[in-house]
């Protein structure tokens, strides 16, 4: 049974991230660069960063809340229903072929979360990278696809940056948080 709570946390996560990016990163980076392409592809893409920190700790768990997320606020900004099915469809797909294809070849159960407590010393933050990059492939070919009439030839080089980068700046804002907290425990457990 899906941990509602978890599903729920994710869904707010993929929230903000999804109106940080649209209302924050896209209207600051579109001003910065002035380029057509910063309309359809952003450098920085937290949304693809959250999706991906959240399929590789708990694996398909993360899939209702990232289609949710993604049809509400395609819906809230009033987006065209072919594309936003197309998007939604394509997020899924880039997120859950990865992790399919890391589990066959770990040889695992498929839909078991990239970091689960079957790979005993692999590295957090590369495997979470390289899992970004697979993802961001599948995403940016599916994307430029979309959007290939627009003539635009460096798109998809911008999906696949911009996907890696939003999941370098998501990982880093969880391992930063960590820290903290970490230290403000060790300070409350030590102090008298």
């Amino acid at each position: 049974m899906p941990n509602l709570r978890l599903q729920l946390i994710l869904f707010m996560a993929l929230m903000t991230s999804f109106f940080l990016q649209y209302y924050v990163v896209l209207p600051v980076e579109f001003w910065l660069s002035q380029e057509t392409a910063a309309q359809y592809a952003s450098l920085v893409y937290l949304p693809q960063g959250v999706k991906v920190v959240a399929i590789a700790f708990v694996g398909v768990q993360a899939l209702a809340p990232m289609i949710l997320a993604h049809l509400l606020i395609y819906t809230l900004m009033g987006m065209d229903t072919g594309y936003m099915l197309f998007t939604s469809s394509v997020s899924v797909l880039a997120i859950l072929i990865p992790l399919i294809l890391f589990n066959y070849l770990t040889e695992r159960p498929l839909f078991l979360p990239v970091l689960s407590q079957y790979l005993k010393g692999i590295n957090l933050f590369r495997s979470v990278l390289v899992y970004a990059f697979a993802a961001a492939l599948i995403n940016a070919l599916a994307m430029a696809s979309w959007h290939v009439e627009i003539g635009i030839h460096s798109l998809a080089l911008r999906y696949v940056f911009g996907d890696i980068f939003g999941t370098l700046v998501v990982l880093m804002l969880l391992i930063g948080v960590k820290t903290i907290l970490v230290s403000i425990g060790q300070r409350y457990i030590s102090s008298p």
